[in-house]
């Protein structure tokens, strides 16, 4: 049984000979033997995307990679327009779409690369404006001071105390380029100098931030989160937990406790993927990217570009499309044959806000080409031809060429072709938005908890919401794609960071969507106080109880600030969801969280 592939024109010749070499195993011929003819097998399915997409010239990390198959999954799992299931990876339509929506995105990245400037708020490289009291240190051995609107230049953020980064790496540096900065590690630290860091950064044109192995950094991946969320572009070194005995100053990690503490590195790492950050490997390297920026030698989208090719913003999110195709295709298949005839076909591409040229135009000749033109003419245009078109639709539009013929052809054609008059000045139907997945995400600590199951989902189906539970008992990171597409498409987020879980990853999630301005509603407890805590059976240092309730506090600020609900036990917060998805008022409640009861 041989793989069958539509290419319409050059750009789909092209997605057709890597998908048959790469992906489908036939490699130009009708055999389905393993080998494919010479195709590139090892690795799985995962492997042989990736060598596809890297052919094409549109490379993906393993991440987008996994996200890009668990995303055709999950569509499958509704009814196929076209009836077919490819369970093993992607089908030919599928391939398309989603290799003309990379190809988008990375458009984008490299026209931003040229014409960026920096976004969420953040101030021009080398040219920001006046900032608030800071304490600056400029020029090479020029003398600590403190001066009311002085501008820093860098923000030195991340791992405090017992590291020695700044002073040892980066202090040295910066003061031999003189280059101004601020430096939130002291010796003695008070509440009050929470504000004057808030405005440093705030005015700082790069935001430097080192995640490293020394500390939980709890506070400081929070932070980290909600500035990407916040657009503000980073740069960060990120390290791991490592080794078979781990320790952090005099306390000895348990393999569960830098597990989590690396699951929220892996969640910061993810989020830099998405956004238009920097990602270096050691401070020397963060130094000297932060100094080339200033000096005005390179930007975070030159950089990205440069150094990261298969960068593509917002990865998540790939599917969007995909999704929409199918809801197009089904809406004008009002026979439900699971084919469109060719004016359904230009109505559904208008819908798209793709411009149909005369579509025998685009194909690039030859047997197979006539066998696919007399195949829609006489039996339709089946879904994964249908993607094939719009793929190579789309490319046409992203390279603003226009095949020659287009409307004039149509319009020479005559009699069988008289209705596409019409089409023309005709308006038809917009697709509406896909609905919202669900109206409520569940998220926050998982592990051992109930309170989704005993708490929350009971309020919901008590008032008719739909949700979306993330915690199952045999979960694993492919589900993690699924998830992140839950949330985009949620009405509301209701997160939840219990007292008896570390949730670090939790809290870096939160941060983030509090930085992007999402609906959310949360529910926060402190680890209580006690002589030995313990945690999900996890005993816990008095140090590590103050790393973990830190980073709960600096959560809680942030949600503050951005008029964020904030409950200390679950069912209030899901009655808030409620009252929030029914536009009712909300009744005064306390925005004082970490009462250290538990949920």
């Amino acid at each position: 049984m041989s793989t069958r592939v539509c290419a319409v024109g050059e750009f789909t010749s092209d997605l057709a000979a890597a998908y048959l070499k790469h992906v489908s195993g036939r490699d130009g011929d009708d055999s389905t033997d393993g080998s494919g003819g010479g195709g590139t097998n090892s690795g799985g399915e995962e492997g042989r995307l990736m060598a596809a997409f890297r052919e094409l010239q549109l490379p993906l990390s393993a991440n987008q990679v996994s996200h890009v198959l668990a995303t055709a999954r999950q569509q499958r799992c509704n009814p196929s327009p076209s009836g077919s299931d490819h369970p093993g990876t992607l089908s030919w339509g599928e391939f398309c779409v989603f290799a003309v929506e990379i190809a988008a995105r990375q458009r984008q990245v490299a026209e931003r690369s040229v014409t960026t400037g920096n976004r969420g708020g953040a101030h021009p490289v080398g040219g920001g404006a006046q900032g608030p009291t800071v304490a600056t240190q400029k020029g090479k051995g020029g003398a600590h001071r403190t001066d009311h609107g002085c501008h820093c230049e860098v923000f030195l953020g991340g791992s405090c105390n017992p590291t020695t980064w700044r002073k040892d790496t980066a202090i040295p540096v910066l003061q031999s380029e003189g280059i101004t900065y601020y430096n939130p590690q002291v010796e003695e630290w008070y509440p009050e100098l929470m504000e004057i860091e808030e405005q440093a950064k705030q005015a700082a044109s790069v935001l430097l931030f080192m995640v490293d192995d020394k500390t939980r950094a709890v506070a400081s991946m929070v932070e980290v989160a909600h500035l990407a969320g916040l657009g503000r572009e980073l740069v960060l070194v990120v390290e791991d937990i490592r080794g078979k005995n781990p320790q952090i100053a005099e306390d000895a990690l348990s393999r569960r406790e830098a597990e989590d503490l690396n699951r929220g590195r892996a969640f910061v790492r993810n989020l830099v993927e998405q956004e238009n950050s920097v990602l270096t490997g050691s401070v020397t390297e963060a130094v000297g990217v932060a100094t080339a920026m200033l000096h005005g030698a390179m930007d975070v989208a030159e950089y990205i570009a440069r150094h990261r090719p298969h960068h593509v913003r917002h990865s998540h999110t790939l599917g969007e499309e995909m999704r929409l195709l199918r809801q197009v295709f089904v809406m004008y298949d009002t026979d439900r044959r699971g084919v469109l005839n060719m004016k359904e076909a230009q109505l559904a591409l208008k819908s798209l806000r793709i411009q149909s040229p005369n579509i025998p135009q685009l194909f690039s000749g030859g047997s197979e080409s006539q066998e696919h033109q007399t195949s829609w003419q006489r039996q339709g245009i089946p879904f994964e031809d249908f993607c094939a078109l719009y793929a190579e639709l789309k490319h046409l539009a992203l390279l603003a060429v226009r095949p020659g013929l287009v409307f004039a052809t149509f319009c020479l054609l005559g009699a069988p072709f008289r209705w596409i008059s019409t089409w023309l000045w005709s308006t038809p139907p917009s697709p509406l938005p896909p609905p919202p997945f669900c109206d409520v995400f569940l998220g926050g600590s998982c592990g051992s908890t109930s309170w989704r199951r005993d708490i929350a989902i009971p309020i919901l189906r008590q008032y008719g919401v739909s949700y979306f539970n993330p915690q199952l008992p045999n979960w694993d990171t492919r589900l993690i794609p699924i998830e992140n597409q839950a949330k985009e498409q949620s009405r509301i987020l209701l997160f939840v960071v219990s007292g008896d879980t570390l949730s670090v990853a939790s809290m870096v999630e939160i941060a983030y969507y509090l930085g992007r301005g999402r609906k959310m509603v949360l529910c926060i407890n402190d680890i209580p106080q006690s002589e030995d805590p313990e945690v999900d059976g996890m005993k816990l240092s008095q140090r590590a109880l103050k790393d973990y309730n830190r980073g709960r506090t600096y959560l809680a600020n942030i949600a503050n600030k951005s008029r964020v609900p904030i409950f200390t036990n679950v069912s209030d917060a899901a009655m808030c969801a409620v009252y929030l998805l029914r536009g009712y008022r909300l009744p005064p409640v306390s925005t004082v969280p970490l009462s250290g009861t538990t949920v």
